[in-house]
C-alpha cells in the first residue's frame, strides 16, 4: 500500500490519501495493519502531539498555553477541559478532556459557538459560556487572532508564516471591499434598517469565511 502525499495549495501543509496514513486510528487492531516490506525496512510513526496548539501558543505568545508545554503536563486538552469545567481534569477523566479537546480544535479552526452548541446537542448559552471561558484565560491568543483577521481584511490575502513570507490570497476580496464600503457608509447614514438581507447574508458570509481562514493558514 503506497499513500499519495500533496501539499495544499492554501497554506502548503501536507495530506495523504488512499489511505490518510495522517488519520489512522490508535490501538494495534488498526495499526498493526502496517508494517515495513521485510527486515532490512522500519516504519517509523512520527505523530507530533498536539502540534497545532504548540504552533498557536508559540506565534501568539500566549503565556498560559506555554506554561502547560513548558512547565505541566504537555496536556492542552486536560487544561481547557479544567477551565471549562472549573475543576482540574485530567486523561482519567475521557468524557469531559473530550470537550476540552473539541474547544480547542474548534476555535483553532474558526468556530464559534453556534457549532460547538451543533456538536455537542447542547443549548447555545451553554455553548456560548464554554467559548467564552476559552478566551478569558486566552488573551493573547484572541488578540494574535483579532489581528491576523483585520490584517486579511485590510491587505486581500493571509500571511501563512513570517520566515518564507508564504501568503494566500483571499478569493472574492474586491466584492467583500465593495459590500463593507457599501454596509459602512449605510450604517453610518443610519439606513443599517434598509440593507437588503441577501446584501447582509453575503457580506457576513464572506467576513466569516476571511475570518476563519485568517486563524486556521498560519504556521
Amino acid at each position: 500500500i503506497h499513500s499519495s502525499y500533496r501539499t495544499i495549495l492554501n497554506t502548503g501543509r501536507i495530506s495523504s490519501s488512499k489511505p490518510n496514513l495522517q488519520n489512522i486510528k490508535r490501538g494495534s487492531e488498526y495499526r498493526s495493519c502496517f508494517t515495513a516490506r521485510d527486515d532490512k525496512h522500519t516504519l517509523i510513526v512520527a505523530d507530533y502531539s498536539q502540534q497545532e496548539l504548540r504552533y498557536a501558543a508559540a506565534m501568539s505568545n500566549e503565556e498560559t498555553m506555554i506554561r502547560v508545554y513548558t512547565e505541566g503536563d504537555g496536556d492542552m486538552h486536560s487544561d481547557t477541559a479544567s477551565i471549562i469545567h472549573n475543576r482540574p481534569i485530567t486523561k482519567d477523566n475521557p468524557k469531559e478532556r473530550h470537550i476540552g479537546k473539541t474547544t480547542n480544535f474548534l476555535v483553532m479552526y474558526g468556530g464559534g459557538e453556534h457549532k460547538l452548541a451543533k456538536q455537542f446537542n447542547i443549548p447555545l448559552p451553554k455553548a456560548k459560556k464554554i467559548i467564552d471561558s476559552f478566551w478569558n484565560t486566552r488573551t493573547s491568543l484572541k488578540s494574535f487572532f483579532t489581528k491576523s483577521q483585520t490584517n486579511s481584511k485590510i491587505n486581500g490575502y493571509i500571511t501563512i508564516d513570517n520566515i518564507t513570507n508564504r501568503i494566500s490570497h483571499i478569493p472574492d476580496y474586491d466584492e467583500f471591499v465593495k459590500l463593507h464600503n457599501f454596509v459602512t457608509i449605510w450604517k453610518a447614514r443610519g439606513w443599517a434598517h434598509d440593507i437588503p438581507k441577501s446584501v447582509w447574508s453575503r457580506y457576513y458570509s464572506l467576513k466569516g469565511k476571511i475570518d476563519r481562514d485568517s486563524q486556521n493558514y498560519p504556521k
